[in-house]
C-alpha cells in the first residue's frame, strides 16, 4: 500500500494537504484473581479506546461552504464546541482496502509555523462508541 493514499475524512469532508495520519488503538485488560483461577492472575477484556492524529499544511483558501474539504474554521469549531462527529481513515482508497470508521471528538488542535515556513495544523481525535474496521 502506498502511504500517500492514507486519507482522513472528518464529518464526510477530506482533511486536505495531510502529511501524516496516525491511528492508535488499545484494549485494556482487567486483572482479577478469582476462586476459579486458583490464585493465578485471570485477565478479562476491558475498555477499548482509540486516537487518531492528523497533521497537514494549513490552507485558508478552502471556501467555508466547501462540501468536500474540511476547512480551518470547521476544525476550530469542532475543537471549541466539543462536537462528536463521524471520522473515517482510508487505508488506500481502492476496492478491497480497509478503512477505520468511528464517531470521534476533537481533543487537540495545534497550529505551528516557523520563520519562512508553511503553517502546519495538527488535529487529535478521541474515538467514541464502536470502532469499526470495514472493507471498501
Amino acid at each position: 500500500m502506498n502511504a500517500s493514499r492514507v486519507k482522513a475524512l472528518i464529518a464526510g469532508k477530506l482533511f486536505v494537504h495531510s502529511t501524516n495520519v496516525s491511528v492508535r488503538l488499545s484494549a485494556q485488560r482487567v486483572a482479577k484473581t478469582t476462586k476459579d483461577s486458583q490464585g493465578y492472575l485471570s485477565q478479562r477484556p476491558g475498555i477499548k479506546s482509540g486516537t487518531v492524529t492528523i497533521r497537514g499544511l494549513l490552507d485558508f483558501s478552502i471556501a467555508p461552504t466547501s462540501t468536500t474539504d474540511a476547512n480551518v474554521r470547521e476544525l476550530e469549531g469542532y475543537q471549541f464546541n466539543r462536537t462528536i462527529l463521524p471520522l473515517r481513515v482510508n487505508f488506500g482508497g481502492i476496492a478491497g482496502d480497509k478503512y477505520l470508521e468511528s464517531n470521534a471528538r476533537m481533543t487537540g488542535y495545534r497550529v505551528t509555523g516557523g520563520t519562512e515556513d508553511n503553517l502546519e495544523v495538527e488535529a487529535t481525535f478521541q474515538l467514541t462508541g464502536q470502532i469499526q474496521w470495514l472493507t471498501q
